[in-house]
This record gives C-alpha cells, structure tokens and sequence, in this order.
C-alpha cells in the first residue's frame, strides 16, 4: 500500500531515508511506508512502480540533506536540473496527484527557496517542513510519527527504544552507514543505484 512514501537523495541522505523507513515501519507496519530499496520486488518496472506508489502516498517525506540542492551529475551538472533526476520526478508527481509533501531536514539542511527550485516543483519551498537531526533523534522522530498518525491511525504510542546512533564511514567504492536502533548496516556503492 505504501501510504508514506520516502524520497531521498542517495548521495545526500540515504541513512536517514534508512532510519525513517525503519522508525516508520516498525510504528506503522511495512506496508504502510514505501522505501524504494525495500518496497520494490525483484523483477518489477520501477519507474511504473516508483510513480504509482507516490501517486498512491497520502503522504511524501521528502528528505533533505546538505547538498539535496547542489549534488551534481559526472559532468558538473546539477541533478536537480535533469528532468530525468528521480527526486525531481517523484516530487513532481506528488504535487500533481495532490499528495502532501512534508520536507525532513537532515543536520545543517536548509529548505531552498522557490528560486533554486524547478518550477513543477517550486512548491516545496512552501510546505511545513520538520527536522530530523543527529541530536535530537528520539525527539524529532516522535514528533514526525505524531504528524503521521493522523494519516495513519493504525500507529503505535510506543517511543522508540533507544536513541538512533548515526555512525559513518567512508570507504573506497562508497559509503558505509551503520544505524544501531535498526541493527542493520548498508553498505550503498558507487556504481548504480539511487543517486
């Protein structure tokens, strides 16, 4: 179903699309939050799937990290720029489709203004945005989840365990993120995948 969907940028906030999704899904059920690297099944058409899920959200987290806004292609070229740049479509379909569009502000994040943006999604300088922050996890999730559970009143009351710990290290060939809450570690490369 996938009534939260979660648009992040690979190179700019992946972790915390990752902390999200596993916050949200464990409060709300997996099949409630749609993550594209978790929700997408092998073999499936991911462009139909990506823009059907988000025309279905009754709600986009667009996360935004530090460099959301000038992240560039091998060319020099702003991706944001590219009409074939994910995040600008996802984020254009929701707006199209009415969907409600609440930006997540990572650490030291600002939301861009209306002049830095593509036009189609211009407003998104004008959506409430909410923070979620190194720290101040425990409360900036609670009052993310807070504004979802009137979306989704299936959510549970329970706070979550213990304070998400964000532990990066980079490598050679990509980016090592370890979430503790999730028990998980991602291991996203270089080559391919979410940009």
């Amino acid at each position: 179903m996938g009534r939260v969907f979660i648009n992040y940028r690979g190179e700019d906030s992946h972790s915390y699309g990752a902390l999200l999704y596993t916050e949200l899904a464990r409060r709300f059920g997996a099949d409630n939050v749609f993550l594209d690297a978790e929700s997408i099944p092998a073999g499936t058409d991911f462009v139909r799937e990506l823009l059907g899920r988000v025309r279905s959200a009754e709600v986009v987290l667009a996360v935004i990290g530090p460099r959301w806004l000038t992240v560039t292609d091998p060319f020099g070229r702003r991706r944001l720029d590219d009409q074939g740049d994910w995040i600008r479509r996802e984020l254009a379909e929701a707006f199209a489709a009415g969907v409600r569009v609440i930006p997540v502000l990572t650490d030291h994040a600002e939301l861009p203004r209306a002049s830095e943006l593509p036009a189609e999604i211009a407003a998104l300088s004008r959506c409430q945005h909410r923070y979620l922050r190194r720290r101040e996890p425990i409360a900036d999730l609670a009052r993310i989840v807070a504004d979802l559970a009137g979306v989704i009143p299936e959510a549970t009351e329970e706070p979550p365990r213990q304070a998400p710990v964000f532990n990066q290290r980079v490598e050679q060939g990509g980016t090592g993120i370890q979430t503790s809450q999730a028990n998980i570690t991602i291991n996203h490369g270089g080559a391919g995948g979410r940009a």
